[in-house]
């Protein structure tokens, strides 16, 4: 039990060097997932928009012009 305990708290070098490769690993992992993230939100903010408004008014103008029919008749 002793020994579980000295090694939970890192008083043994086998200790030491695990928890300073798990500290590592956590910042490396940290620094990925940011450089990802940031090079997405650049990615994102360069793409030009997407052309949703067109077909959006496209079909506005079919069901205007079905309802002007409906009127004119």
């Amino acid at each position: 039990m002793r020994r579980l305990i000295d090694f939970l708290f890192l008083k043994s070098y086998k200790g030491l060097a695990i928890g300073a490769f798990a500290v590592v690993l956590v910042i490396a992992a940290s620094l990925v997932f940011g450089v990802g993230f940031l090079l997405w939100s650049v990615n994102q903010a360069l793409r030009p928009p997407r052309d949703t408004q067109s077909d959006i008014t496209y079909f506005n103008l079919d069901a205007l012009e079905k309802v002007r029919d409906k009127i004119e008749r």
